[in-house]
């Protein structure tokens, strides 16, 4: 008996030995995660009246689980696990529709590993499908745009502009010279095929400082390339019907933040866009790229006021090419990139940001330590309106929208619309919150009547949400 007792522990130990080593290196391990649950109503978002079609009611689910795991010598690994989906949709035949079987699926949402003061001390990578929130996202923060989602997503074809799915499965160098800031990034957006050239990567740098003023300052200057290499469009296979050449959008741009007195906020930004498009389309010819962006915003908080109440004012521009897009040499169309903005909550479902001018004004409160609350208008005019003619002054054809199943009618009118928002916060504990949003969309004079539809019915949502954090 005791013979074989000293075989178990000798057993033990061996394994201890060669195990242990692997337990070692970790020194701390967070499990953390949320779990938010939003009932949804959304009315004539097709802006068609007595239309039902696209209307969209349902109960949406959000997931995370979140483990980091800290490592010895500034070596770090996290994964987060996402599930989003709506109530009741789930298909279990052998061959489920795309969007039932995505809405029970459990997506890799985080995997990457975090490497701080590689080489020398300013120096911290981060490796792998991790978030990339730059600047003020304009240029860079959702892989997809902040109002279209994967298909690998549950809500794909149905609310995906209220996805939760941000990641880049990218490569990310950090180098802080406090104040100055320089992230370098390189993310694979699509893998199309990976023995054929016909990808889509995004590069770029970022440089943030800030100034050691009284005005808090901060100057942010960055350069991004988006290329969807060659190969991605193809030729037919008699002779080439389309560019068989590189597709590259180029970016320069920079952002100030200041708050040149006491509780007055100013953010202003600009961008250019320069490079070589194929418009892909049989008989066309290779564009360049001429394209620009801005934003300007300001902020006043009413500190010394009840409610301590803040006021926004916004503005932006996005410039635009609605016609004949594939034959022009110069192409002045502003490409959304992989933005992450929402100045509007329905707007942002309808329409790309691009060939947009909007002006904004938001004001929020907090009524309690628990209870805030916020209103939000803006309205949205076309920054090239449409000059095609479809008969009598009006052009039928479709608009190029968030949503590609809607058909929208057009005239030459310019005035996109307007939008009302309204959102009220509770905090119910530090781990429970709830949320109310309702707004509504009026469309402009831009939509009108032919053959009998009439796309200017006014489109609204409802949105309530509970939420705990873990």
């Amino acid at each position: 008996m005791s013979r074989r007792l000293i075989l178990a522990l000798v057993a033990i130990a061996a394994i201890a030995l060669v195990v242990g080593p692997a337990f070692a290196a970790v020194q701390n391990v967070k499990v953390s995660g949320d779990d938010e649950i939003m009932p949804l109503l959304r009315n004539q978002f097709n802006l068609q009246k007595h239309n039902r079609k696209n209307n969209e009611t349902g109960i949406l689910n959000f997931l995370r689980l979140r483990v980091d795991a800290d490592l010895t010598d500034n070596v770090g690994v996290t994964v987060r696990l996402l599930n989003e989906r709506v109530w009741g949709i789930e298909d279990n035949a052998a061959t489920p529709a795309t969007t039932d079987q995505a809405n029970t699926d459990i997506a890799l949402d985080l995997a990457y590993v975090t490497l701080k003061e590689f080489l020398y001390s300013p120096l911290t990578l981060t490796l792998g499908r991790q978030e990339l929130h730059m600047g003020s996202e304009m240029i860079v923060g959702d892989p997809d745009m902040n109002n279209a989602v994967s298909t690998a997503s549950g809500l794909s074809g149905i609310a995906a502009d209220l996805s939760k799915r941000k990641s880049f499965d990218a490569m990310r160098a950090t180098f802080d010279y406090s104040p100055l800031v320089i992230d370098a990034i390189y993310a694979k957006i699509n893998e199309k095929t990976i023995s054929i050239q016909n990808d889509t990567t995004l590069m770029g740098v970022d440089a943030n400082y800030a100034l050691k003023d009284k005005w808090n300052s901060m100057l942010e200057g960055y350069l991004y390339q988006k290329l969807i290499q060659k190969k991605a469009f193809g030729v037919s296979s008699g002779a080439q019907v389309q560019p068989n050449k590189n597709d590259t959008v180029n970016v320069i741009g920079g952002r100030v933040v200041s708050q040149p007195i006491e509780n007055l906020g100013v953010s202003l930004e600009a961008a250019y866009q320069f490079g070589d498009r194929n418009p892909n389309t049989a008989g066309a010819v290779m564009q360049k790229r001429r394209a620009w962006a801005g934003e300007a915003s300001t902020t006043y908080t009413f500190s010394k006021v009840r409610y301590t109440p803040t006021l926004t004012l916004a503005v932006a521009y996005f410039s635009g090419e609605p016609n004949n897009e594939a034959t022009k040499k110069t192409y002045k169309q502003w490409d959304p990139m992989y933005e992450n903005q929402t100045p509007g909550e329905i707007a942002n479902a309808l329409l790309n940001q691009t060939n947009i001018k909007l002006v904004g004004l938001a004001t929020t409160a907090k009524f309690t330590d628990d209870i805030s609350g916020k209103l939000a208008y803006n309205a949205y005019w076309w920054a090239k309106r449409y000059t095609t003619d479809g008969g009598a002054g009006t052009d039928t054809s479709t608009i190029t929208t968030a949503r590609a199943n809607e058909v929208y009618v057009k005239n030459r009118r310019s005035f996109v619309g307007q939008e009302l928002d309204a959102y009220l916060t509770y905090d119910y504990t530090e781990d429970v919150q709830f949320g109310l949003t309702a707004g509504a969309f009026l469309p402009g004079g831009m939509f009108t009547k032919v053959a009998g539809v009439q796309t200017n019915a006014i489109a609204s949502q409802v949105l309530g949400s509970m939420k705990v954090a873990f």
